[in-house]
């Protein structure tokens, strides 16, 4: 199991943060002090089937949880789904 923090992608649309539809930035925290150090994968939708945590880090709120990350298929792979 692995922990996760998801927050809303508010650069969604600009160069090298995914088209106007990836609403959701999803970090693997491994204990890395920023963000740079931390794998980022960008989602257009996320299913959490884990419990969660809602924090308020700098201005932003956080979402964080522990779980698996899988994308979802059906959705052509925009979709994480943590369980």
């Amino acid at each position: 199991m692995s922990t996760y923090e998801i927050r809303f992608n508010v650069l969604k649309g600009e160069e090298g943060h995914g088209s106007v539809d990836h609403g959701w930035e999803v970090y693997l925290d491994e204990g890395q002090e920023t963000d740079e150090e931390k794998t980022k994968w960008l989602a257009k939708s996320i299913s959490l089937q884990v419990p969660t945590a809602l924090n308020l880090v700098n201005n932003r709120s956080k979402i964080t949880c522990e779980g698996t990350l899988e994308f979802d298929a059906t959705e052509g792979m925009d979709a994480a789904v943590i369980t």
